[in-house]
């Protein structure tokens, strides 16, 4: 365990962005394991966004006892304008500042360009990390596939508890989290070991 430990460790220090997910649970192990994991991340200064389906509001104020206010960093993402060239030739692109305005500038060849025709978009920017917390077998593939990243690590129960798998590695990364968050903690190692 403990070189698989300081894998996890090696990766996430060389991470900006992480995604902690869980799929839809109601196992409140799990979803207070992402949570505690979450919570450490953010202490390392990344940018962490969770992620555990619908958690009803009795699990939400639970969480927000044990763990403070929950904050979400931002999920990266970038404005793509996307213009078909066989639709709309463009012949050059530029854009100036004007104050507080960019604007972009599309010339045509061909002299008029439809603005209908321009797409904006939002795309996400994969997160340097993938973390996922014992979700269902058959929500694994569509986890990964609706989440943009670079590296994905299963944090599984096969072989011990979410509770304490948790606990080795959240210790291993940061001593300031385990004593900041010790009653969630315990509360996780209590509810997994009565299994």
């Amino acid at each position: 365990m403990q070189e698989a430990v300081q894998k996890f460790k090696e990766t996430l220090d060389h991470s900006r962005t992480v995604a902690v997910k869980t799929g839809n649970t109601k196992d409140i192990s799990k979803i207070l394991s992402a949570h505690i994991f979450h919570s450490a991340f953010l202490e390392l200064e990344k940018q962490s966004s969770i992620d555990c389906g619908e958690i009803d509001n009795s699990t939400k104020n639970f969480l927000k006892i044990l763990l403070g206010e929950i904050r979400n960093s931002k999920t990266p993402e970038h404005t793509l304008i996307k213009i078909d060239t066989q639709k709309i030739p463009v012949s050059e692109l530029k854009y100036e500042k004007e104050g507080t305005i960019l604007k972009i500038i599309l010339q045509s060849g061909e002299g008029y360009i439809d603005p209908a025709k321009i797409q904006i978009e939002k795309e996400k920017i994969p997160v340097d990390l993938l973390i996922l917390v014992d979700p269902e077998e058959k929500e694994i593939e569509l986890i990964i596939e609706n989440t943009p990243h670079k590296e994905v690590v299963k944090i599984t129960t096969k072989d011990k508890d979410i509770g304490i798998k948790t606990f080795e590695i959240v210790s291993a990364l940061t001593k300031e989290t385990v004593d900041k968050y010790k009653e969630a903690f315990w509360v996780l190692l209590n509810e997994t070991s009565q299994f």
